[in-house]
């Protein structure tokens, strides 16, 4: 397993007080062990990445993905980092901004579900959470809406 890069390491400290607000959102909720006793952290290096969350002990990468995430280029980044991620033994969850705002309760029972399942807890790099496939319509609310909530 590739240990994190002093540059993620020093990155990942930035990115802590730069949450997003579905992150945010999100973080409150994982926060303190909340979801079900699992303990996660956030902005979590794994390699030369960081991880929006992590929970260690069951080697669950938690992906919130934006509006970046849903262009061809963010596209092929997503696939390179995914498949860095479970070459390192981890499983990756992916959820959308917009499941974070309109289904948080779905969400969190989805993740739920992959912590449980873990065989780390695995699950061989099986993404849980959102669709396989992603549509146009999924992504990150607009800004005017995101200032909004």
């Amino acid at each position: 397993m590739q240990k994190a890069t002093p540059d993620a390491k020093q990155y990942a400290k930035k990115l802590r007080s730069e949450l997003t607000p579905a992150e945010t959102k999100l973080w409150y909720q994982l926060r303190a062990k909340r979801l079900g006793g699992y303990q996660f952290r956030r902005q979590h290096p794994v390699g030369p990445y960081i991880a929006d969350f992590a929970c260690v002990k069951s080697k669950v990468i938690i992906e919130v993905d934006g509006d970046s995430h849903f262009t061809d280029a963010g596209e092929a980044k997503d696939k390179i980092r995914s498949e860095f991620i479970s070459s390192q033994n981890r499983n990756i969850f992916r959820c959308t901004n917009l499941d974070i705002y309109n289904n948080l309760s779905g969400t969190l029972d989805s993740l739920f579900a992959a912590l449980i399942r873990s065989p780390a807890l695995a699950f061989e790099g099986k993404r849980w959470g959102g669709a396989d496939e992603r549509s146009e319509t999924e992504g990150a609310l607009p800004n005017q809406q995101r200032e909004s909530l």
